[in-house]
């Protein structure tokens, strides 16, 4: 809604269209009002129940009129000149549907609903080219009345608003990921879309102010647009090295970083390896009878005092559970403890 008023400011106070721009009839008028409603009601909210009857209808309401339109031109019907151009017929069809089904969820990276709105952005990307260089038949078919620049405005608008509307999936995930690829389009987009605007535009104030005449409009805007693309690309370059730069510089302090950890790994394993040394040169060389068990109080580790304790030797101890050693020898044990002290003794 709030397109409608700028577009038509844009285009009749300020005149910016190097072609006469037809005017906005009623009837595309309040299709834009419905589709701007249409588009805001389908915004994602974090709701469980997104309101689906107010989109659905609003958006069969928009594809009706641009469908009707088309229809009643195929036709040859005398009303026309009320109704909206072939280029806004198709534009409002594609944007209808759009809207009707933004609700859908569909598991596509790119849902239908913004298929639609491509197409439908398309449509008014050509009416907006025409009006911007003067080349009619990118907005008006022959004897026809076409799309006036507010109406292109308007629904490039309302497109972006489709797209927006759904920030979790489509267009603008895209736009909004981490990667390079969306890095790298976050930055050339804008001017892709401004560039040829924003050339041109300097080309006509120039020549209204004297600078150069209106046959050098077309050179100036081309010299416009070489230079700012040279300057965007020198500046994209500048922001790859650098970011290039960070890159190795994060990744010289990883790998030092990782030397560092691997020299510490290797000092504790070799300390490691003399700790256990020691330790198992001091089990040894104990005079006492030492072993460790594990949670089944079974012999883990022991010495040549415990072989010569309990008469046997370390391969028969290792494995065997500690009620074992201490049962009587009658059993098949190492004999009672009285017994064992006895022996050793």
């Amino acid at each position: 809604a709030a397109a409608l008023p700028l577009a038509a400011m844009i285009d009749r106070v300020l005149g910016l269209g190097a072609a006469p721009s037809p005017p906005m009839v009623e009837v595309t008028a309040l299709t834009l009002l419905a589709a701007s409603l249409g588009v805001w009601t389908s915004i994602d909210r974090p709701s469980p129940e997104p309101p689906l009857g107010a989109p659905l209808a609003l958006g069969l309401i928009v594809s009706a009129s641009g469908a009707f339109a088309l229809i009643a031109y195929l036709a040859g019907v005398g009303l026309t000149a009320s109704l909206p151009s072939p280029h806004t017929g198709v534009s409002l069809l594609f944007i209808g549907a759009a809207i009707a089904c933004n609700h859908a969820r569909p598991k596509a990276a790119l849902p239908p609903s913004q298929w639609l709105a491509i197409a439908s952005l398309f449509v008014a990307t050509l009416a907006l080219s025409g009006h911007l260089y003067g080349f009619t038949p990118l907005f008006q078919l022959h004897a026809v009345a076409g799309m006036a620049l507010p109406t292109a405005l308007a629904v490039a608008l309302l497109c972006a608003g489709l797209f927006a509307s759904r920030p979790s999936t489509g267009v603008f995930r895209f736009l909004a990921g981490e990667g390079a690829g969306s890095w790298l389009l976050r930055r050339l987009m804008p001017v892709a879309l401004l560039l040829p605007w924003a050339a041109e535009l300097l080309a006509h104030l120039g020549a209204r102010a004297g600078l150069w005449s209106a046959s050098a409009v077309r050179p100036a805007s081309m010299l416009f647009g070489m230079f700012a693309i040279v300057g965007v690309a020198f500046g994209l370059a500048l922001a790859l090295n650098r970011v290039d730069a960070r890159r190795g510089a994060v990744e010289a302090t990883l790998r030092a970083h990782q030397l560092h950890l691997e020299e510490i790994v290797v000092e504790r394993t070799r300390e490691i390896a003399v700790s256990e040394l020691r330790y198992r040169g001091l089990v040894e060389r104990a005079p006492d009878c030492i072993f460790t068990v594990d949670h089944e109080q079974r012999v883990q580790l022991t010495n040549e005092a415990a072989e010569r304790l309990f008469g046997m030797k370390r391969e028969q101890l290792i494995g065997c559970e500690v009620g074992q050693l201490l049962t009587p020898a009658t059993d098949g044990g190492a004999g009672t403890l009285a017994e064992v002290v006895a022996r050793a003794a």
